[in-house]
């Protein structure tokens, strides 16, 4: 072949070469996504082994709930410290909660956030409510989660349902992104744990008849005395649908 021909040739595969790079085979074009703005967090890096949560401003403690929501280094995640949540005997009906600017009833949030179950054998334990205002009536909660006999649960409109069994003693990381523009009895609430989506996910929302302004707070409660602890570490709520990044 004459060596004119060569040179065209080569620049011609050499721009070949240049445009399979710009788009690798088998990944995505959009480069992944992004986590949207924080709302809140909270890592419990700031308050000691033995402290109650509400010392670092952020959480409101309601029912004389005094020691039983402290940082905690017995147990820790990531090599830090983490939130205890503990009752006893006497215990019952306490809970802590952050609150925030409510959200409005557009868009979507979620929230992550990692959690152990000193025994998650033990029946009806700790409740994470997701939820409007005054977080005691039904009519304000949005999202409703459960450690109770071996499950983490959901409140799935009404009753609650099985999202992954769960073990002693074992960190989970928990997922849950919220449509905040559904009503009751819609499915606007994904739940991932681990990672991989929940196998009934999407579930509803339940008792959002009277929304408000819209979520405002998340809250760690116990309806009964007695209840083995849970620990909670390294909390994140962020504008819009959920990014695994």
């Amino acid at each position: 072949m004459k060596r004119w021909l060569l040179l065209p040739l080569l620049i011609c595969c050499f721009l070949c070469a240049g445009w399979l790079q710009v788009v690798p085979i088998n990944e995505p074009s959009g480069g992944g996504c992004s986590k949207g703005t924080t709302i809140a967090s909270e890592d419990w890096e700031n308050i000691s082994d033995g402290e109650e949560w509400s010392n670092d401003g952020n959480w409101v403690e309601n029912l004389s709930s005094t020691d039983r929501f402290v940082g905690d280094n017995s147990i820790v995640h990531g090599g830090s410290l983490s939130g205890q949540a503990l009752s006893d005997s006497d215990d019952y009906d306490r809970g802590c909660r952050l609150p925030f600017t409510a959200l409005g009833n557009t868009g979507y949030v979620t929230f992550e956030f990692y959690i152990l179950a000193d025994d998650a054998t033990s029946g009806s334990q700790w409740d994470i409510y997701i939820c409007d205002d005054a977080y005691g009536v039904s009519s304000n909660r949005r999202v409703g989660l459960m450690v109770d006999s071996g499950y983490l649960k959901v409140r799935d409109n009404d009753t609650y349902v099985n999202v992954v069994s769960m073990s002693s003693d074992t960190w989970y990381k928990v997922e849950v992104q919220i449509d905040l523009s559904a009503s009751t009895g819609i499915d606007a609430v994904r739940i991932w744990v681990d990672g991989v989506e929940a196998s009934g996910s999407p579930y509803d929302t339940y008792s959002r008849s009277d929304p408000g302004s819209g979520i405002d707070r998340f809250v760690v409660h116990n309806y009964f005395a007695n209840k083995p602890a849970l620990y909670i570490d390294d909390l994140l709520i962020y504008e819009g649908e959920r990014c695994a990044n």
